[in-house]
């Protein structure tokens, strides 16, 4: 971790030092606003104070360019999601590892994909075999949740468990706490079960349901209670699939609420 952007914090309802790990934001959540105004939405995001941007393939006139532009903000590139079934993934990997990003998230699989536990054997092997073409450009390969994985179900158990069961120790998992909770599950609990493993979080807010989220503190997510898990958390990365008001002050918002716990 780059121990400029580490912020300590003090918890007084918990009573312990902790550690803030820098925060990025997901471009996801902004893929509108990027469609209109690529440039302008990373300028108006750095000067928000953000240390990072993840990609999730939205890179405006090229991804060169964004990338450049990104150097030129001080905006670092900690992950990107992308499509590791796309016949150019390995055109993607080699150009994601060109810009400087560390870390390779294959970002979502089909929800059938987890109903067996032949199919979730074959989602490991799958994800085996693309942490080593990742690894053999430098990078860092993790897999990200939804609900589903954490669903447990008849044959299977929890699928996330199998997972990591079956995937080599060098696979990563980014966590999605929101999508956790909507599983019916702690996401400080596990968060701490996947242990080192977990170096992002994706920090999310909102009631629970499958609907609209919301800025980060203005839900029911213990969002201390997960970064406190974190301990072995590298980057929080703020993410918004879609907010009822307006995204950009959504995501300043999350970002002013995370810097100011404790």
């Amino acid at each position: 971790m780059d121990r400029q952007y580490t912020i300590s914090f003090f918890s007084i309802e918990k009573g312990k030092n902790l550690s803030m790990p820098p925060i990025a934001v997901q471009l996801y959540s902004v893929r509108e606003q990027l469609a209109g105004d690529f440039e302008g939405t990373l300028r108006r995001i750095a000067a928000m104070g953000y240390a990072g941007v993840e990609f999730a393939g939205m890179y405006g006139d090229s991804p060169s360019s964004a990338f450049a532009l990104c150097r030129e903000l001080g905006l670092q590139i900690p992950a990107a999601h992308f499509n590791f079934n796309a016949d150019d993934a390995d055109a993607q990997i080699a150009q994601l590892a060109s810009s400087g990003v560390s870390t390779l998230i294959c970002a979502w699989l089909p929800p059938q994909r987890f109903e067996t536990l032949e199919s979730v054997r074959q989602v490991a092997q799958e994800l085996n075999v693309m942490n080593e073409k990742a690894r053999a450009h430098g990078l860092r390969f993790a897999y990200h949740n939804h609900d589903f994985e954490f669903t447990e179900r008849a044959g299977v158990g929890i699928p996330h468990d199998v997972l990591r069961e079956l995937t080599d120790t060098a696979v990563a998992f980014e966590l999605d706490i929101y999508w956790i909770k909507v599983a019916g599950l702690d996401p400080a609990a596990v968060i701490g079960q996947v242990g080192n493993r977990a170096p992002l979080l994706h920090v999310k807010d909102g009631s629970g349901a499958r609907d609209a989220m919301l800025p980060l503190g203005q839900g029911i997510i213990d969002i201390a209670g997960a970064v406190r898990a974190g301990s072995a958390a590298e980057w929080l990365v703020v993410e918004l699939d879609a907010t009822q008001g307006d995204m950009m002050n959504a995501i300043e918002e999350s970002l002013r609420y995370l810097k100011a716990l404790g």
